[in-house]
């Protein structure tokens, strides 16, 4: 078969131009596809995590709720016992507002978070309900 090529002229020991462009629009296609999908798998990922601690949080002001009948003086999370701002490495936790029917909790991205304007908030109310509003939550002190 070698032979016949060489006799036509026609050796060829590569990739023709045609072949190596078909082969970046198909990855750049496959990269235009994965990116936004990646983003949106971490962005839950980091959804999660404020969500999760939120809930550990709400556990701890229910408890002081039925210790007290109150939330007036839960001005950070320091009566809950924990830290007054618990922070994580993208998130930090606080208490937005607080008084005697209803006590809002709030997560927001630390400084060193791979995102920004994701915020998340939980209020409590003493009738035992309480309403999640993320990951742009707009009631929270910014």
């Amino acid at each position: 078969m070698r032979a016949l090529w060489r006799r036509n002229g026609k050796d060829e020991a590569g990739f023709t131009l045609i072949e190596l462009a078909i082969a970046l629009a198909i990855l750049g296609i496959l990269v235009a596809v994965a990116v936004p999908t990646y983003l949106t798998v971490r962005n839950r990922a980091y959804d999660a995590e404020a969500k999760q601690n939120l809930g550990a949080i709400r556990s701890l002001a229910w408890s002081y709720y039925l210790e007290r009948a109150s939330w007036d003086e839960v001005d950070d999370l320091t009566p809950l016992g924990m830290d007054a701002s618990h922070t994580t490495d993208n998130w930090e936790f606080f208490v937005d507002f607080s008084d005697d029917d209803l006590i809002r909790l709030c997560a927001k991205p630390t400084a060193t978070a791979p995102f920004d304007n994701r915020f998340w908030s939980l209020e409590l109310k003493p009738d035992g309900s309480a309403v999640l509003e993320g990951p742009d939550a707009t009631t929270c002190d910014q």
